[in-house]
């Protein structure tokens, strides 16, 4: 809700004519700011039992156990992203609350996703890992195709239980959020999809591997917070 239909909304209610930028002041005054809601998957009461019992048994875990770990998601980049926003009003650091949350329904929008990397990486990734390479991915139908799962199972990888709807524990989320920034940040920008392929490889090969070495020591922590909040997304 923004101010200008705050204002309004005032008005009917009172009579009382007021302007949009008084409602401004007024709620700035309070600590209140315009700000995008943190956009989150819903969440169902198995989803959180799963989301904590994956928490508990590898809350432990030390770096050489995920670092045997290969980390995967299909992340979606577009030419034209869409500019849309919403905003809602809210103090600083609530970002998590529940309240200033958006939960949407994932994989209900059209887009293409490119995910041919079994063979081409995963397997001599895991040949280079060795015997305790494990593969994480997401829950989603394609992973779950009998196809993949044979195939995975006559390489013998072995595959991470991972909870459903918890893209907020997967480190390789905030990869893609750097490489995202870093190619909006890219003057020209990508005008077409040729460019938008190029530019994402560009950037892909400037992330420092110390941000990924960082992410990968962030999982004891992640853990630990996921079981700390009980219900609630991770920051």
């Amino acid at each position: 809700m923004n101010a200008t239909l705050l204002e309004k909304n005032l008005r009917s209610a009172t009579g009382t004519p007021v302007s949009t930028q008084t409602v401004r002041n007024r709620l700035h005054g309070l600590g209140l700011y315009a700000r995008q809601p943190m956009v989150c998957a819903r969440l169902t009461s198995r989803h959180h039992r799963d989301r904590r019992e994956w928490a508990t048994e590898h809350v432990n875990w030390r770096r050489n156990e995920w670092s045997n770990v290969l980390f995967s998601d299909e992340p979606r980049f577009s030419v034209h992203p869409d500019n849309r926003r919403i905003f809602i009003w809210r103090d600083r650091g609530s970002r998590n609350n529940l309240a200033f949350v958006h939960a949407s329904v994932r994989f209900g929008g059209g887009g293409v996703l490119v995910d041919e990397i079994l063979r081409p990486i995963v397997v001599p990734y895991s040949a280079a890992i060795g015997d305790d390479f494990i593969l994480m991915d997401d829950n989603c139908r394609p992973h779950c195709a009998n196809l993949v799962k044979d195939f995975l199972f006559e390489e013998g990888i072995l595959r991470m239980e991972w909870p459903a709807c918890s893209p907020d524990i997967n480190p390789i989320e905030l990869v893609w959020e750097a490489l995202e920034r870093r190619v909006a940040g890219r003057q020209p920008p990508p005008q077409t999809l040729q460019e938008l392929e190029r530019a994402l490889l560009e950037e892909w090969d400037r992330i420092p591997q110390l941000v990924i070495i960082s992410l990968i020591d962030s999982m004891p922590q992640r853990c630990s917070t996921l079981l700390a909040i009980r219900r609630n997304h991770t920051p």
